[in-house]
């Protein structure tokens, strides 16, 4: 029995280990998910046409993903995840909900988001200045960028709303 604790204490060790080191040194954002009222505030100020794509980028445990999945069942839904752990959660969730959201494990830099019609982000400063480059040339006219609390540079803000005691949410359109 103590063999058994000695490997599951090392396991999580090892996972948080990892989870330091991409936080701390190559800048990955936290496991940390947009709070509920966050993400319902979100849905109240989008409305989707059929057929859009709806990209998460960071998506953790889909949670957002999910719940737009059960009002948009027209649409397509893509979680983007580079970390093993939230991928992981959220293959998961994926398994115990009824729904077609697509669930990637990549690196949102290198990801293909052509399609995005919609894309949402709650990541870092980092990754919001790398992602900058990376609409302005892949994203066609039109699309929405929404981010929660990190702004993105040297993009013109068409809205942004503030949730009371949770910070803001800025959205953004490519011209």
């Amino acid at each position: 029995m103590m063999w058994l604790f000695l490997i599951a204490f090392v396991a999580i060790a090892s996972i948080l280990s990892v989870q330091f080191f991409n936080i701390l040194i190559r800048h990955h954002p936290p496991l940390i998910s947009t709070p509920a009222i966050v993400r319902q505030r979100i849905m109240q100020e989008i409305s989707l046409q059929p057929h859009e794509v709806f990209y998460e980028l960071g998506s953790g445990k889909a949670l957002l993903l999910n719940e737009l999945a059960k009002l948009y069942p027209d649409n397509s839904f893509v979680g983007i995840d580079y970390a093993l752990v939230p991928y992981a959660l959220s293959l998961l969730k994926r398994l115990t909900s009824n729904n077609a959201v697509i669930l990637r494990r990549q690196n949102c830099l290198k990801t293909d988001i052509r399609k995005a019609s919609y894309i949402y982000c709650y990541l870092n400063i980092h990754l919001m200045d790398a992602l900058a480059e990376k609409f302005q040339r892949e994203c066609t006219k039109g699309t929405i960028i929404i981010s929660y609390i990190f702004i993105l540079p040297n993009f013109q803000l068409f809205k942004s709303v503030k949730v009371e005691g949770y910070g803001t949410i800025y959205f953004y359109r490519i011209s």
